[in-house]
């Protein structure tokens, strides 16, 4: 895993936490993963992986229909 304390880097995903987990800064073009957290009650697996998507342009990816 990447360090959290990371120079800034302008083409590169920001560094950022979405409310679950924390998300290092990213290369574009790249696919991050992180443990799921482990809230069952919710519907979550501590056994399985959560990634995030760092497009080519160095955004991270949101989902048409949902915005997220």
């Amino acid at each position: 895993k990447y360090a959290i304390e990371q120079e800034y880097n302008p083409n590169h995903c920001p560094l950022m936490f979405d409310s679950w987990s924390c998300w290092n800064s990213t290369p574009p073009g790249s696919l991050q993963f992180e443990d799921c957290p482990n809230f069952v009650n919710l519907g979550f697996r501590a056994d399985r992986m959560a990634e995030k998507e760092c497009t080519e342009e160095g955004e991270w990816w949101i989902h048409p229909d949902t915005n997220r």
